[in-house]
């Protein structure tokens, strides 16, 4: 995946503890319209990794037939699993217009699959009140600050709805990502950090979903 390559690249390391990030998702994000074209929210999905996809699967005994996937009662009762902050996982996700960082609803509707051995997670998050597009874009990010798991924008997007809109999907600048880490760090990057020293660094690496719609007629 681009962003494991791009850890490795990043942090100059085989796999030493405390290396970030240590989950790699592949990821979409589906902005979801109304009928008159307003944006109202975006449904957004991860897809594990085989490794993390095999820890869940086993810590909790799932698919005993061994054909990699998760029954409806497994898939219900994972369903919001990543959803828990207190329990450690930081996986958000962001929107913005222009420079304007838009109100999001915690996350709702959730719910896990899982394909070819790899836990497939969605839920859907929604303004607090539709935004008229006219051609100003709207960026989308999902991301964990402390970088501890890196999503890449991966899957391809398509808009929830209908309409004739532009997507595109923008990689970060890791040149300016690297000397924002290295300010925080105050000097070059290591190979190793502290999970609790690391700073929150994860919407500097992400990808970017730019959504473009023309005004409506």
């Amino acid at each position: 995946m681009k962003k494991a390559t791009l850890a490795a690249a990043l942090l100059g390391l085989a796999a030493p503890a405390w290396a970030h990030p240590h989950i790699f998702l592949d990821t979409g994000l589906n902005p979801v319209l109304n009928a008159e074209g307003a944006l109202v929210g975006v449904r957004v999905i991860w897809v594990y990794d085989d490794f993390y996809s095999l820890v869940l699967v086993e810590e909790n005994g799932f698919d005993a037939d061994g054909d990699g996937r998760l029954t409806e009662a497994e898939g219900a009762q994972l369903a919001g699993f990543d959803q828990r902050p207190e329990e450690g996982f930081t996986g958000t996700t962001a929107i913005y217009l222009g420079d304007r960082a838009l109100a999001l609803s915690e996350p709702f509707q959730p719910r896990v699959t899982m394909e070819a051995g790899r836990i497939i997670s969605t839920h859907l998050r929604v303004l607090d009140a539709p935004l008229v597009l006219d051609g100003t874009p709207v960026h989308l990010r999902t991301f964990d600050p402390a970088y501890y798991a890196a999503f890449d924008l991966s899957l391809t997007p398509r808009i929830e709805g209908g309409g004739a809109c532009d997507l595109a999907v923008l990689e970060p600048d890791i040149g300016t990502a690297t000397r924002v880490l290295e300010q925080l760090l105050g000097g070059p990057v290591a190979e190793s950090y502290d999970a609790e020293d690391f700073p929150e660094v994860g919407e500097s690496f992400a990808d970017t979903l730019r959504l473009t719609c023309p005004p409506p007629s």
